[in-house]
């Protein structure tokens, strides 16, 4: 599972202004992403996107902390010498749902927000519980 966490790559804005960011961008962004085998190594974001597996650029065994350049991300350190153990993926901009963590928990404001992003892109939200498991919010 490929996902996109909201200020977890870069400076972070209002919920609002990041979720209008990324899901008005282009398909064919390149968006750097965490690849989750088990659950989510990136412990301070509580909110992403889910990215289409057929999106998926390239993978990496580690945090290569990329950066853009030209349109194109490029890593600006060897993976293999990153102290997070999170995976991180290159992919393209192709969302297809709402990630929040531990949903229930979130503050009433963030899940209005989620559901009226959900809402206005026709997308699910769904919930991720500890153990990376996501299950659609009705």
């Amino acid at each position: 599972m490929i996902i996109r966490w909201l200020g977890a790559f870069g400076k972070a804005q209002s919920l609002h202004a990041s979720l209008k960011f990324e899901l008005g961008r282009s398909l064919t962004d390149e968006v750097a992403a965490e690849d989750i085998r088990t659950c989510s190594m990136i412990k301070h974001a509580k909110v992403g996107l889910l990215i289409a597996n057929k999106s998926i650029i390239k993978k990496f065994n580690g945090d290569c902390f990329s950066l853009l350049e030209n349109g194109k991300l490029v890593k600006t350190r060897n993976p293999k010498d990153a102290k997070s153990l999170h995976l991180e993926c290159w992919a393209n901009a192709n969302y297809i749902g709402i990630v929040a963590k531990n949903y229930s928990n979130l503050p009433k404001q963030i899940q209005k927000t989620l559901k009226w992003f959900g809402d206005l892109y026709n997308l699910p939200v769904l919930n991720m519980n500890n153990k990376g498991e996501l299950t659609e919010i009705k």
